[in-house]
């Protein structure tokens, strides 16, 4: 289908499906590297067209994929690929960023989380709830909330007095959403919502419960096939195991 409708000049179509193929591919754990070179080919179409508005986009899917394979370590900047991260922060109301201000708060929420940068995940989360209307049935809205309600439960345990209300309200909020999807679809949202139930116990202080979670999203990430998430779900457990003085678990 996508071929007929590139045969077709219908670009407008087809921009639309790299940008859905793309979220998808990274949504369910398809090796980055593979993503990333396809993704340029993509940008490199997309750049002939003169379509400002999704090479933006893509070049950023690209400085995102480049940060998690930790081709600079510690960064969570998308530069690359003729994308200009301060220029995009100083004019995203320009027009050629109507796409991207949709996207980008997402991923960078993910990439900011995933380098333990808590904070800079929580304002990215922020300016995503404002901008995720966009992204309406797709997939990376799941994210959203996941990553949304790992990171809250993160600053979730040091956090005190109104701040600590506010984010407990907030993390049940997303869990809110991931438990509905659970209804619907479990293989796609039992491990988040197990992972985050898991994180938001440690945070509470309940170790039991945290563990049993833990191992919860563990098995039904690796059942569902989302190996990135379980590979997440053992690196939070171990954590966890480790602060607790469980060495030998943790490892």
């Amino acid at each position: 289908m996508l071929q007929v409708r590139l045969d077709a000049g219908d670009l407008a179509f087809v921009t639309n499906c790299y940008q859905f193929l793309t979220s998808i591919r990274v949504s369910l754990g398809d090796p980055l590297g593979e993503i990333h070179e396809r993704v340029g080919d993509w940008l490199s179409t997309v750049r002939r067209w003169k379509w400002n508005e999704y090479t933006h986009l893509l070049a950023v899917y690209r400085g995102f994929l480049r940060c998690l394979m930790d081709e600079a370590p510690g960064s969570t900047r998308f530069e690359g690929d003729g994308f200009d991260e301060d220029a995009y922060r100083t004019h995203r109301e320009a027009p050629q960023y109507n796409i991207l201000r949709a996207v980008y708060p997402l991923l960078k929420l993910q990439a900011c989380y995933l380098a333990d940068d808590l904070e800079g995940a929580l304002a990215s989360a922020r300016e995503a709830s404002e901008t995720q209307s966009g992204l309406l049935g797709q997939y990376i809205v799941a994210d959203y909330h996941f990553y949304a309600a790992l990171t809250r439960a993160g600053l979730l345990v040091d956090a005190r007095d109104i701040a600590r209300v506010e984010l407990r309200i907030a993390i049940e909020k997303h869990l809110l959403k991931l438990r509905d999807w659970v209804k619907g679809c479990p293989d796609n949202f039992l491990h988040k919502q197990q992972l985050v139930e898991a994180e938001l116990a440690r945070a509470l202080g309940k170790p039991d419960r945290a563990a049993t979670m833990y191992e919860r999203a563990q098995r039904s990430a690796r059942v569902a096939g989302f190996l990135h998430i379980e590979a997440l779900a053992h690196e939070l457990a171990g954590r966890f195991h480790l602060a607790a003085g469980r060495e030998r678990i943790a490892a």
